[in-house]
């Protein structure tokens, strides 16, 4: 089984920063949970869906939160193929995850 973070990656943005750290998940928590709602708005299959998979893939791979980056990258496969049951589920993981995490940092 993979990390579930890259602190090494994490610690390497935050220079080691626990409050930047926290604002950074804060921030991203935000971000996705935006994110996450418009995509359960959007068909699977579409343009907008697809981008916004990648964004999330992409904001969960720069803080190193290597589990969640799996996760969107699952849902850009699910997206390609227009898998809406497996990518709805994928999304509510991802939250989840995210919601672990704040928890962890004591953001939630």
């Amino acid at each position: 089984m993979p990390d579930r973070y890259d602190m090494n990656r994490f610690h390497s943005i935050t220079d080691g920063d626990n409050e930047l750290g926290r604002e950074l998940i804060m921030l991203l928590m935000k971000t996705m949970n935006r994110t996450i709602t418009t995509l359960r708005q959007e068909p699977v299959g579409s343009a907008a869906f697809r981008a916004g998979a990648h964004e999330l893939k992409g904001a969960a791979d720069n803080l190193g939160l290597v589990s969640i980056a799996n996760q969107a990258k699952m849902l850009e496969a699910l997206a390609e193929g227009a898998e809406k049951a497996a990518a709805l589920a994928e999304l509510n993981a991802m939250q989840a995850a995210l919601q672990q995490r704040a928890a962890q940092e004591g953001l939630a």
